[in-house]
């Protein structure tokens, strides 16, 4: 075995040790089997690949390629409230505002980004159905105040992330347009001016000269 295939070899077991403490880290059980099947979801990847970044020889040519550590992280998470939401749905009002200080809450001591999406899950509906809720749709008032308090609030989050670098300005711009009623305005205001001044109606005029003497 030559310097660079040794180095190949270290290198992965680096990572799948990163892996392994990432899903302790989560909780979650580290899947059996062939990795590199479930991390890419197919078979037929071929056994040489080529080196496009950071990443054990099973892991590259795939999504996790860059940080493969924090991907399986990520994913523990969502997985933990698809399973948490679907199991527990909220049912009413109180219910709602509770659970979405429970997912804050949870964020913040997971260290984890919070975002519409990830809320959604955490309720245990679908985006569709919470979007409705923002937008008054099938609820109440007081849920439509609920839901977009929660909005403004991971709103304002991803404007920190994006004001102090911590996120993709392209990123936080199509999540504004998508998720927090914002959008690019040019306004054009035009007004229509008759060339030949204010238009008259025909009793002011009648009135104006009626003084004139008739023919």
């Amino acid at each position: 075995m030559n310097n660079e295939n040794l180095k190949d070899v270290l290198e992965a077991k680096r990572q799948e040790a990163e892996i392994q403490e990432a899903y302790d880290l989560a909780g979650v059980e580290y899947p059996d089997g062939d990795k590199q099947e479930y991390m890419e979801g197919f078979k037929g990847q071929p056994e040489k690949v080529y080196r496009k970044g950071r990443g054990s020889t099973c892991l590259q040519n795939s999504p996790f390629t860059l940080a493969p550590e924090a991907a399986a992280a990520a994913l523990a998470n969502v997985m933990h409230w698809k399973k948490y939401g679907k199991e527990h749905p909220v049912k009413t009002n109180q219910d709602i505002e509770e659970r979405i200080e429970y997912y804050f809450d949870e964020c913040i001591t997971g260290q984890n980004r919070p975002t519409v999406e990830g809320l959604a899950l955490a309720l245990g509906y679908t985006r569709a159905s919470v979007w409705n809720w923002k937008c008054g749709i099938k609820c109440d008032a007081e849920r439509q105040r609920i839901i977009q308090s929660a909005y403004d609030a991971i709103a304002t989050f991803d404007a920190n992330m994006a004001i102090n670098n911590q996120m993709n300005p392209v990123m936080y711009i199509y999540r504004s347009k998508n998720f927090y009623d914002m959008h690019d305005q040019s306004e054009i205001v035009v007004t229509p001016n008759n060339p030949l001044g204010d238009v008259i109606d025909a009793d002011t005029i009648a009135e104006k000269y009626a003084y004139l003497p008739e023919e």
